[in-house]
């Protein structure tokens, strides 16, 4: 993946905000990276431009060949569907669906999907398939949330603040999983945290302020979801 100086504009009033100003940055397939700023740095906003929700107002971004700042509508949409996952601080699990149909659903979407039992077998949370969200705690929804994403055997998984409403240990847990998920599926993982812990089990740490990086960081001695401590 690869952006060259992306900005991204919003109107308020009469006058434009430049959230995001000359981004420039490449990620490497399979890696871990972690985006970490104050808020309003325009961390939300780069993974949204990323993960085809909006549109860069300049420059370019290329995820493998494709040019996904050209994009139309329709091409977003299809770009959102086969090749990102999303997993966010609040689960967005559909209440009244089971955990296995809950990840059934993204299956049902993807053009490559992986065998749902597989994949909640992974997350440890085959056993639970048959209940609803309403029955599982805040750490097992999340599971379920990892689980719906990379169902649809996406190339990226963009988790934005995905430990944000966990307790510490829960939290523990769910960055094992997504570390787990990277290293079984290749999976390229982008994580938007103010944790600034979680950047050392990344292999890449990006730093923004003001809508602009101000450190790209390679982390040749990244340890292990286990070992990160906050």
């Amino acid at each position: 993946m690869k952006l060259n100086k992306v900005g991204k504009k919003f109107k308020i009033a009469e006058n434009y905000f430049w959230a995001l100003k000359n981004i420039n940055l490449d990620i490497n397939k399979g890696e871990i990276a972690t985006f970490l700023g104050p808020s309003g740095s325009g961390k939300s906003t780069l993974l949204n431009i990323i993960g085809g929700i909006e549109k860069a107002d300049e420059g370019t971004l290329y995820v493998g060949d494709s040019k996904i700042t050209d994009f139309n509508d329709k091409e977003l949409t299809k770009y959102r569907r086969d090749n990102v996952g999303f997993v966010f601080q609040f689960y967005n699990l559909i209440p009244n669906l089971t955990v296995e149909e809950n990840v059934e659903v993204a299956t049902n979407i993807s053009k490559n999907p992986l065998d749902v039992k597989k994949v909640l077998e992974a997350v440890d949370m085959l056993d639970k398939k048959n209940k609803f969200p309403s029955e599982l705690s805040g750490g097992e929804q999340q599971r379920v949330s990892i689980a719906r994403a990379i169902a649809k055997n996406p190339e990226l998984l963009l988790c934005d603040e995905p430990t944000g409403a966990l307790d510490f240990t829960t939290s523990k847990e769910i960055l094992k999983l997504i570390e787990r998920i990277n290293k079984e599926f290749n999976t390229t993982v982008l994580i938007v945290t103010h944790n600034a812990p979680i950047a050392d089990m990344a292999d890449k740490v990006v730093r923004l302020r003001s809508g602009e990086i101000t450190d790209i960081q390679i982390n040749k001695n990244k340890i292990s979801a286990e070992g990160v401590e906050w």
